[in-house]
């Protein structure tokens, strides 16, 4: 979010392993913000996750919300 000005990271709304279709994802399992050991994490200005492998021709993604200031 460091490179996107304007917004806001709304703490706790980070999911990993969202469903993508059609440009839009759904889903996903809720993460701790914090670097620790589940799938994902925000710290600083860095929202990060582990999506694990995914399968030939699948999708998958990382959810989370902005605020727009």
């Amino acid at each position: 979010l460091a490179t996107v000005l304007g917004v806001t990271y709304v703490p706790g709304s980070l999911k990993v392993g969202a469903t993508v279709s059609g440009g839009v994802c759904s889903g996903g399992t809720a993460v701790s913000d914090s670097a620790d050991t589940d799938a994902g994490s925000y710290v600083g200005t860095t929202v990060s996750g582990n999506l694990g492998t995914i399968a030939a021709g699948a999708s998958t993604g990382i959810r989370f919300q902005v605020t727009i200031n």
